[in-house]
């Protein structure tokens, strides 16, 4: 197959998009598929990460308009134009694959005769989409009846955590770690690539609170983390803590970690496939549903969304876990694990195929 992925990275919308197209071409490639990718050249792009994957990256020129800064308002006739000609150039293609909020129908309807095929990956269900395949992984019910109105009747659409992108990484890490019981008190905040509300601050500063109970903490953030160098400082100034940048993945880190503080979005799918208890503040509307299915469904504990949560209630919420307080966590492994069986990428490969 030849592949070619559409999707960007930024300061403002953060790395997740381009890392797990990442994951999923480099699986895809190791499978025997050609793949190249696509990426307009925004504030804190990771054209280079690509590259250093040793992926070809077709790079369109940054302008204020780009996607990667204004995902819901780009000029999304100019960009299919363009895109549309690097896939002419250096096509056919079997598959686009699209993972980006500010390109929908307009865009795709634009660029469908340059394809055979576009394979969407959505994570909002509230824009229409023209596409044959479409995964959203979100642990929500009513999934499919969302996208009766945005797509067409005959698309494949790839719904639920059974069809989540993990990293390989986490099946070796998972396999290899010692059990949740016997690992000493350690907790992993990670709020996602760009952190945008600097939840990370928030969080070390509720930790800091209760340095007494001895934790051991790993925080991680990226180069689009516009807050690094606070981030770095307070870090550095607290016994017991660790920080991490630009890591390939949280693999490590989960099979020694007892708990992941963290925002609404992938990071919590991978806790649940490591049988990691996660406590969550969501930090975009979209990622409100799923949390709050997933927080009844006695999987997360969501404390709610940033502009609701300050500090004690992250600190109160830890110092009872902490101290086995709170009838609320730790979680059972057991029934995390049942969420995300790790089997995404072959699903998807699979329906790629078969197309």
């Amino acid at each position: 197959m030849n592949i070619i992925f559409r999707v960007d990275a930024s300061t403002n919308i953060g790395s997740g998009h381009v890392r797990r197209c990442l994951i999923l071409a480099s699986y895809l490639r190791n499978r025997g598929a050609n793949v190249s990718f696509i990426c307009r050249e925004v504030i804190g792009n990771l054209c280079c990460l690509l590259e250093d994957a040793q992926f070809i990256v077709h790079r369109l020129p940054f302008d204020h308009s780009s996607a990667g800064n204004a995902p819901h308002d780009m000029r999304v006739g100019d960009d299919a134009i363009s895109s549309a000609a690097i896939i002419d150039k250096h096509g056919p293609f079997d598959w686009l694959v699209i993972d980006h909020y500010g390109l929908d129908q307009r865009w795709e309807q634009a660029i469908s005769q340059s394809v055979r095929n576009i394979f969407v990956i959505d994570d909002l269900a509230s824009h229409s989409h023209s596409c044959n395949a479409l995964l959203n992984h979100a642990y929500l019910t009513g999934l499919h009846k969302r996208y009766n109105s945005l797509v067409a009747q005959n698309t494949h659409l790839l719904l639920g955590p059974k069809y989540f992108i993990l990293n390989p990484a986490f099946h070796i890490a998972k396999s290899n770690a010692i059990p949740l019981a016997s690992r000493n008190q350690r907790i992993l905040i990670f709020f996602g690539g760009a952190d945008g509300t600097d939840e990370t601050t928030k969080a070390i500063h509720s930790l800091q609170q209760i340095a007494s109970f001895n934790i051991d903490v790993d925080v991680v953030i990226t180069r689009q983390n516009t807050h690094g160098d606070c981030i770095r400082t307070l870090v550095q100034n607290t016994k017991r803590y660790t920080l991490h940048e630009d890591l390939p993945d949280l693999s490590r880190l989960m099979a020694r970690a007892t708990i992941v503080l963290g925002a609404g979005g992938g990071t919590i799918y991978e806790s649940l496939f490591m049988g990691l208890p996660s406590i969550v503040v969501t930090t975009a509307e979209h990622q409100t549903a799923a949390a709050r299915q997933l927080h009844q469904s006695k999987l997360i504990l969501w404390l709610g969304s940033t502009q609701s949560i300050a500090t004690p209630a992250i600190r109160d919420t830890i110092k009872s876990w902490v101290s086995k307080a709170s009838d609320k966590l730790p979680l059972e492994p057991g029934k995390l694990m049942n969420v995300v069986d790790g089997q995404g990428l072959a699903r998807i490969e699979k329906v790629l195929e078969n197309s």
